[in-house]
């Protein structure tokens, strides 16, 4: 082909493109969720209150291990949504495990340190901790399902996942200052539990959630 040829065909494929603006890298937009949530449940506390033995309780080396690692949690599952919506992950598919590796991890280190409690776990009743924790995760959960949907993932029951732990890590951090109750029953039926009960139920629309 001449190149007058070539140079007419090319012309002619790239005759509708218009210049776009590069994509902002997914760890700019972990660390802007983050942000958000730090001064979202900042606020959140001023507002409700937190629990009168805090003091206490940040002088407690199993506290400050359970607040450590649910933190870790919720910022790796936040940073795997945001390379989800990324369609080959940028080749870094490891950083899903890293999420449900501590998130493992942190359930067996519960339930060996919460056993007796577990053993004689009460009835479910209905707790202001249900709405207190949602409240916390409604923010936290819409910013990074916002941020995740302006890609186009190709992994959607991942990212519903991703986001709702890290919704759910940010409102369990939340609860962890303004209840002070601290007890595994309660932590499991009024933290946890409604967490995976919403997590699942919006396990069945990902597809249409978070389509390409």
């Amino acid at each position: 082909m001449r190149d007058d040829g070539l140079h007419e065909v090319i012309d002619n494929l790239t005759l509708d493109l218009k210049p776009v603006q590069a994509p902002i890298h997914p760890a700019l937009k972990a660390l802007f969720w983050l942000f958000i949530v730090v001064a979202y449940i900042f606020c959140v506390l001023q507002w409700m209150g937190v629990r009168s033995d805090v003091n206490e309780r940040l002088a407690d080396s199993q506290f400050l291990y359970e607040i450590i690692t649910v933190g870790l949690i919720g910022f790796s599952a936040a940073c795997a949504s945001v390379w989800l919506s990324i369609p080959d992950l940028r080749g870094n598919g490891w950083i899903v495990v890293v999420p449900i590796v501590l998130g493992v991890n942190f359930l067996l280190w519960l339930s060996l340190m919460g056993s007796d409690d577990l053993i004689a776990l009460d009835h479910a009743h209905w707790n202001h901790c249900f709405e207190d924790g949602l409240f916390m995760a409604g923010i936290p959960a819409l910013v990074i399902a916002l941020v995740s949907m302006r890609g186009n993932t190709t992994h959607p029951y991942k990212m519903a996942a991703m986001n709702t732990i890290a919704g759910a890590s940010a409102a369990t951090i939340g609860l962890r200052f303004s209840c002070g109750i601290d007890s595994m029953d309660h932590a499991v039926l009024y933290h946890v539990l409604p967490f995976v009960i919403l997590g699942t139920m919006l396990g069945f629309f990902a597809r249409k959630i978070y389509r390409w």
